[in-house]
């Protein structure tokens, strides 16, 4: 299967916002990024995470 990238905008507000805030404080918070080991989760990195398992997981 060939990758394809795709480019979209998502508007997350509200309690929304402040629930992937704490995503991605979570992950930063684990011992491989305060080891250095990885780098730290940007926003944009949680997003697409979120959206690739919730596409991984959808049932027909």
């Amino acid at each position: 299967m060939t990758e394809k990238m795709l480019s979209i905008k998502i508007f997350v507000t509200g309690a929304n916002l402040e629930k992937l805030e704490k995503i991605r404080q979570y992950l930063n918070s684990q011992n491989d990024v305060k080891s250095g080991d990885v780098d730290h989760w940007t926003k944009s990195e949680v997003y697409q995470l979120l959206f690739n398992d919730a596409i991984e997981n959808f049932k027909f």
